[in-house]
């Protein structure tokens, strides 16, 4: 499955302003787009990306970005 929210998207989410830390971020994308998927029954995955999917992707990648010193 194609990642719901765009690396700008979450950049914008999480207030990062840099490039240097694209790579973990897209990986953080990618990884929350998987787990909000398996639980998104409702879309077939055509045509827009419904926003409460969005604002799960971006909550994951803020939480997941946030602690990722742990």
């Amino acid at each position: 499955m194609a990642d719901l929210v765009t690396l700008a998207e979450a950049k914008a989410f999480i207030r990062v302003l840099h490039d240097d830390e694209d790579a973990i971020i897209a990986t953080l994308i990618t990884a929350a787009s998987d787990a909000v998927a398996e639980l998104a029954n409702a879309w077939d995955g055509i045509g827009d990306v419904p926003a409460r999917l969005k604002l799960a992707v971006l909550a994951r990648v803020a939480e997941s970005y946030d602690n990722r010193e742990q």
